[in-house]
């Protein structure tokens, strides 16, 4: 399945309204980092207020989190009214069982539902967001390379398709 980047990540983020906040806040985080779901959805609470380099679970490889200082803080407030401490999961499976994170499966849901809702072509899902992190880089800084590297990809030509 060849998944599309979204276009319009405002419209997207206005369609997340309808769900509970965290969908909102694991869209903002997969878009500005590029970061795949299942390194996401493991995310403590620490890990956003400290920043750390973290293993991804795919490659295996090292990367560092980090987020702009404006998500930061937005994301910290999220977590502080949801009652969330430093060794929690950012985006739990449910406020009664914080030991484990959202499931992956249940993120594309909400996604798949929202680009239903909004019209949106093509098949969205949550590996668009890291689509749509590739076009916004390339957008920015025009560096295929170095979006090779932020995306921990050994071959350019897997880089090239995300730009597709």
């Amino acid at each position: 399945m060849t998944t599309t980047p979204i276009y319009d990540a405002e419209e997207f983020l206005r369609g997340l309204n309808s769900y509970p906040l965290k969908y909102k806040y694991i869209f903002l985080v997969l878009t500005e980092t590029g970061f795949r779901i299942s390194d996401v959805l493991n995310l403590k609470v620490r890990d956003i207020r400290h920043g750390k380099k973290i293993t991804e679970k795919k490659t295996k490889k090292k990367r560092t989190f980090h987020l702009s200082e404006e998500l930061k803080q937005e994301v910290l407030a999220y977590a502080k009214t949801a009652n969330l401490r430093n060794e929690d999961f950012l985006f739990p499976s449910t406020t009664k069982n914080l030991c484990r994170p959202l499931s992956r499966y249940q993120v594309h849901r909400v996604f798949k539902a929202v680009s239903f809702a909004l019209e949106l072509e093509g098949v969205i899902s949550v590996h668009s967001c890291r689509k749509t992190f590739a076009r916004q880089f390339m957008a920015k800084f025009g560096d295929i390379k170095a979006l090779q590297k932020e995306l921990n990809h050994s071959n350019i030509t897997t880089t090239r398709g995300y730009l597709n």
